[in-house]
């Protein structure tokens, strides 16, 4: 039995040096170094492990996979050895809605904002977003959603067509992905990864695509996920990524609370729309900027009905101005969250 599926595996490039990845007996094996990468309940494991780590999570998902990898390296042809990691939590299951995986349950005010706080324990539906993707048709084409978690934007391109593949360095989220995505019946792949050394070929993708990920990274980080996410972008591709804007409301609030001082671990670090044009145009290609939306970072209108009133009343404003910003440009200078929009140039 294959330890990934094969349209993955074909995708697949060693993080260190992008060699070709094989499989072994129980780990993916990379052909030009020799590296020894988990699989872990079909997920590949393919983070550096010489490197800074961006997040306690990416150590945590290391530790766990270390005892496969030491196996098959000092014996390629000796039997798997399983991973250990955390089980998945139990406290947050809703007993009404027990179908709801439990990673979901705990993680969803961390992965889609605060307004979704009340949620947690107590979703009885996956909140998927509804993704603003190019005009065209998805089917046939690939597109790599960095820092996916628990895959809902990967859901969101899946139901538009697109082949998903999701990274993110947590395992225990790719892992709730995974089985999320059996689950409900999606087509998606997931792979343990960091966003700086995505694990994949050149030109593997249509659409490279992050939300609400890049901003908790220091800015040379983002400088280096930029230039990655552009070399899996096939000619023609585009990287379309959330960012929040400096000068927003609710951003300049934020800002003001912790006292306009450097940002520091997970917090979130703010940009102004010149910064992010050009970092961009520098590091993709031709880029345009839109409303993503106000007053919050993750206003998903598709999730009304899940929120409280208050909250429903918020995203129904931000979408009201969202919509006016589109007649109305000076208003995408005054938004909260943004999209950045690059098609990569065709220079090298």
């Amino acid at each position: 039995m294959m330890l990934v599926h094969p349209w993955l595996l074909e995708r697949l490039a060693c993080p260190y040096d992008g060699g070709a990845i094989r499989e072994g007996p129980a780990t993916l094996v990379c052909a030009a170094c020799g590296r020894h990468f988990a699989v872990v309940d079909g997920v590949p494991v393919m983070l550096r492990d010489d490197v800074a780590q961006t997040h306690d999570a990416v150590r945590d998902s290391l530790a766990q996979v270390q005892p496969v990898v030491d196996a098959a390296t000092a014996d390629p042809d000796a039997a798997p050895v399983p991973a250990e990691g955390p089980p998945p939590a139990t406290q947050f299951r809703n007993e009404l809605a027990p179908e709801i995986d439990d990673y979901v349950q705990e993680a969803v005010s961390a992965t889609c904002g605060l307004m979704y706080e009340s949620l947690v324990g107590h979703l009885d539906t996956y909140p998927i977003p509804e993704m603003r993707i190019p005009p065209g048709p998805g089917a046939g084409r690939t597109l790599v959603d960095v820092g996916c978690n628990w895959g809902r934007w990967s859901f969101a391109a899946a139901r538009a067509g697109f082949t998903p593949i999701g990274v993110d360095p947590t395992l225990g989220a790719v892992r709730a992905a995974s089985r999320v995505a059996k689950q409900i019946g999606a087509t998606a792949h997931f792979v343990a990864g960091d966003a700086r050394y995505l694990p994949l070929h050149d030109a593997t993708a249509n659409i490279t695509f992050s939300y609400s990920v890049l901003q908790h990274l220091a800015k040379h980080d983002v400088r280096r996920a930029l230039r990655e996410m552009r070399r899996v972008l096939a000619s023609g591709g585009s990287a379309i990524v959330q960012m929040p804007n400096a000068l927003g409301a609710r951003s300049l609030m934020v800002q003001a609370k912790r006292q306009f001082r450097r940002a520091s671990g997970f917090e979130v670090r703010y940009w102004t729309i010149r910064e992010l044009r050009a970092a961009f145009e520098r590091l993709i290609g031709p880029t345009t900027v839109s409303v993503d939306g106000y007053f919050s970072l993750n206003p998903q209108t598709v999730d009304l009905s899940l929120l409280p009133l208050r909250y429903q009343a918020v995203v129904r404003t931000s979408d009201a101005l969202r919509k006016a910003s589109q007649h109305l440009p000076w208003l995408v200078t005054l938004a909260d969250s943004l999209y950045l929009s690059a098609e990569r140039s065709a220079r090298d």
